[in-house]
């Protein structure tokens, strides 16, 4: 009896053969950068040995947007990155004829910016703090990717810290207890990239001196005006007393036309001591000056 071996070679067919993985997308130096930073994006994926002398075209996507499109270079360059640039990054690898083309996973990319020098902001009362206030010690950073830890100091103390998750500015708030709380007050903020500090800020406790007040206010005003009263009539009394009396009188030449004198009667002042005088006179001085002449040239004054 003749037995048959019957031996089977199993070949593969090459159509169930995959062409190229799905490609995968890294970021060369990392996915977290600092603002200013070279990100490189790199798409991998590897043609299969027997479908060698196929090609592959390469896109890049951000979010929604592309960034570049079939192009035969694997990789994409950008030189500084900003903020902005932060998102979702993916890539696409397809055949020449783009039959075929598959996806790679979603890629976070955040580039973190830098603080910038926080501003410092005393908050207290008017007049100065004295023993006994609050104090309110307020730090914003203008610019700076969340979170921000923010620390107080006073001189080179630390005083205490906030965070601030989504960024915006962070307060801390102290008793002062003695005039040792008066000094150089200052803020740092700090994230993940950078750290800065903000200008000092000096607390004085040398406030105004505040003055106090009479228990019956509305005595004050009236005995102001009382007293201010008599001391209109005093000086009254007083320019009365010690002004002289004078009189003038206007006399014309009857020779000299044009020409008016005027003489003016001076009294002395009145004292209660002198007696009268025995030649039953009156003293009185008069004085001749003359006033105008409107014809001929001016005449001597004539005193007696």
């Amino acid at each position: 009896m003749l037995l048959w071996t019957i031996v089977l070679v199993l070949v593969p067919c090459g159509g169930n053969q995959e062409l190229f993985p799905p490609p995968l997308l890294s970021a060369i130096p990392s996915s977290e950068l600092r603002e200013g930073s070279l990100l490189m994006l790199r798409c991998q994926t590897e043609l299969h040995s027997q479908k060698s002398a196929s090609q592959l075209f390469f896109s890049f996507h951000k979010d929604d947007r592309t960034l570049k499109h079939r192009s035969l270079n694997p990789e994409l360059q950008i030189t500084r990155v900003m903020e902005e640039d932060s998102g979702l990054y993916w890539c696409e690898v397809a055949t020449d004829n783009g039959r075929v083309r598959k996806q790679s996973p979603r890629l976070e990319i955040r580039v973190q910016e830098p603080v910038s020098c926080p501003l410092l902001t005393l908050r207290h009362g008017a007049t100065g703090p004295a023993v006994g206030d609050m104090v309110e010690l307020l730090c914003e950073a203008q610019r700076g990717s969340p979170p921000i830890l923010y620390q107080f100091y006073l001189n080179e103390k630390i005083l205490g810290n906030r965070s601030a998750p989504k960024g915006g500015a962070a307060s801390l708030l102290f008793p002062v207890t003695s005039k040792q709380d008066a000094g150089n007050y200052s803020c740092e903020a700090e994230n993940s990239v950078s750290k800065r500090r903000s200008d000092p800020k000096k607390l004085s406790m040398d406030g105004p001196q505040v003055l106090s007040t009479p228990n019956h206010p509305k005595w004050l005003v009236p005995g102001l005006l009382l007293s201010l009263l008599g001391l209109t009539v005093i000086v009254a009394a007083l320019l009365g007393y010690f002004r002289p009396w004078r009189r003038a009188e206007h006399h014309q030449n009857e020779k000299d036309e044009g020409v008016i004198y005027s003489m003016v009667y001076t009294a002395p002042k009145r004292r209660k001591a002198t007696p009268k005088s025995t030649s039953g006179k009156k003293d009185i001085s008069t004085i001749y000056a003359e006033v105008r002449d409107s014809s001929r040239s001016l005449l001597p004054s004539v005193r007696t």
